[in-house]
């Protein structure tokens, strides 16, 4: 029987919902015949205490492969997926290259770009208390968000000068750079692969101003 073990929770601000993910994960894996074995991270543990207890937790004589269902910071952003490469141990997800830079909204934007992709008009600051209070170079409205969180955290939509440093700052509380885009109006589309496989085309239409933490993880 194959031993999987089930990564959960972790020190970022997507715990609550990484519980979630992998209590789901560990019921359907269960399902389907696999020895799943939940490992919950505790949130308050610092980045380096989370990955010696991720290396103690999938050490590869005790299990076969990784399911990470850690989201945002650590479990998003390549840090768990080379613990499990220098181990030797399989997981779920992409490799750890590929996870750091798609966690990294400025880097990501940069490979488009230089892929001869049209993305729109951006700027970036530092993360700051006092931030811009004038979009220079931008039209309004923005979206400002953190350069590395997941589900929308630290998001805000800016439609007027006066909301623009309170949308600094709170993306800023996020750590890491701010990057503030001009909204770009139409259709969100989203298409899962998996494997070799390409999942059925879903539309985001949410009933909020934009499709933020609330709108993806709140009932109704």
């Amino acid at each position: 029987m194959i031993r999987v073990a089930v990564l959960m929770g972790g020190p970022s601000e997507e715990h609550e919902v990484s519980l979630k993910s992998g209590r789901g994960a560990v019921e359907a894996l269960r399902q389907r015949g696999f020895a799943a074995e939940p490992v919950l991270i505790p949130r308050d543990l610092s980045t380096d205490e989370a990955c010696e207890m991720a290396r103690c937790a999938i050490a590869p004589h005790e299990i076969d492969v990784v399911f990470i269902a850690l989201h945002g910071a650590f479990g998003e952003d390549g840090t768990i997926q080379h613990i499990c490469e220098s181990l030797h141990v399989a997981y779920t997800g992409s490799d750890a290259a590929a996870s750091r830079l798609g966690m990294d909204k400025i880097a990501s934007r940069q490979r488009f770009l230089e892929a001869g992709l049209d993305v729109p008009r951006s700027r970036v600051v530092e993360a700051s208390r006092n931030g811009p209070t004038a979009p220079k170079g931008l039209r309004l409205p923005l979206v400002v968000k953190p350069s590395a969180q997941g589900s929308s955290i630290g998001v805000s939509m800016v439609r007027r000068p006066a909301e623009l440093a309170a949308a600094v700052r709170e993306a800023a509380r996020h750590g890491g750079q701010v990057l503030m885009e001009e909204f770009i109006p139409g259709r969100e589309l989203t298409v899962s692969v998996l494997g070799d496989d390409v999942l059925p085309v879903v539309e985001v239409i949410p009933k909020r101003a934009f499709f933020d933490f609330a709108a993806k993880y709140t009932a109704g």
